[in-house]
């Protein structure tokens, strides 16, 4: 790899600290909120939503630090994740969507380095929670309760590879099978033929498929949930026919990959605002692809290109040119700047330099 797409190991710790932060604090309720919200509950008596400390933003920031602590050593990253999952489990480890499960695969991760009957107890606590989720008739995770035929490609990411390693953990099958019928299902009802892209999601009553085709993000956790997944499958034949989607999906992806590295909020709008976090999550899934022989290297330039245009996202320990957290179907806000979802990813993708390198 060259060394224009390295980051100095001082600028990659800057990230990892920022993110170090933000796993505890992101969404916190500032005093003032707080006051507000208990008006609301006690007073006026309307339903008050109170942010969850362990949802989808805070697993991939977690899954970045213990990327930054087995890159650079640094501790902090690692006790920044202790100290969430610790938080996590002395709460009884809430799971409130499937948003939660993507938390959970950094704890089956932090399990594997650090041995913890805990870890372990927790993961089967979070794994009978999952398994209590409603589904869909076709056997999908209904995304909220309020659109119970609802099925988002995010959810993939965030629940399949949890319980692919989770049946590799246990030897139990039946979490494999729950965790890849998650990913069939899509393929089966989300994809657009023409493209081969995916919508963000489809109604599992009606049958329409949902969003846009190719927004960025929704592709990314696609790649992710796929990715993550397949590393726990032993060989066989649905490692075989997984590998096969993957591939093919990848080389559709890459058909609009920017000559800067980026991809675009929506990939086939290759003149419109790039999107770090979709550039980021795309980046990660080819890594974990590559370096587990599912992809032929043939894509090392193309990755390389991503690393760069990270690179040039980071801001003082932050990954700009992020899009703002979508609000459903069709709720793409165009705002972009620095968020969890560029920075956890990012730092799964970027490699830092040693002292010989600069």
């Amino acid at each position: 790899m060259g060394r224009e797409s390295l980051l100095t190991k001082e600028s990659y710790l800057e990230l990892a600290r920022t993110a170090a932060v933000q796993i505890g604090s992101w969404k916190a309720l500032s005093q003032k909120e707080k006051i507000k919200n208990g008006i609301k509950k006690y007073l006026l008596h309307r339903p008050v939503t109170e942010p969850d400390p362990f949802f989808w933003p805070q697993g991939l920031l977690a899954l970045g630090l213990l990327n930054a602590w087995r890159q650079t050593g640094a501790s902090f990253c690692l006790q920044a994740v202790q100290s969430h999952l610790e938080r996590w489990i002395n709460s009884d480890t809430p799971c409130r969507y499937v948003d939660n499960a993507i938390l959970a695969y950094a704890l089956l991760e932090m399990h594997a380095n650090q041995p913890s009957a805990r870890y372990r107890a927790a993961a089967d606590q979070i794994a009978e929670k999952i398994a209590a989720f409603p589904i869909t008739p076709d056997g999908s995770f209904s995304y909220r309760g309020n659109y119970p035929f609802y099925v988002f490609a995010d959810a993939i990411g965030m629940v399949s590879p949890f319980l692919c390693r989770y049946a590799s953990l246990t030897g139990q099958e039946k979490w494999r099978e729950l965790g890849l019928k998650q990913i069939s299902n899509f393929f089966q009802f989300a994809m657009d033929a023409a493209s081969g892209l995916p919508y963000h999601g489809y109604d599992a009553q009606s049958g329409v498929k949902q969003g846009v085709i190719g927004w960025g993000r929704a592709v990314g956790w696609l790649l992710v949930g796929m990715t993550d997944s397949l590393i726990w499958l032993p060989p066989g034949p649905q490692r075989q026919a997984l590998q096969q989607q993957l591939s093919t999906l990848v080389q559709a992806v890459f058909e609009w990959h920017r000559d800067d590295g980026y991809f675009c909020w929506q990939l086939a709008a290759r003149e419109g605002p790039v999107d770090s976090s979709a550039t980021a999550l795309i980046g990660y899934a080819v890594r974990t692809a590559m370096e587990c022989g599912a992809l032929a290297p043939d894509k090392n330039d193309a990755l390389k290109k991503i690393e760069m245009a990270l690179h040039s996202s980071v801001n003082h320990g932050t990954v700009e040119n992020a899009s703002a957290e979508c609000g459903g179907f069709s709720l793409y806000p165009q705002r972009y700047g620095a968020y969890p979802w560029s920075l956890g990813p990012a730092l799964l993708v970027l490699q830092c330099s040693t002292a010989s390198d600069r």
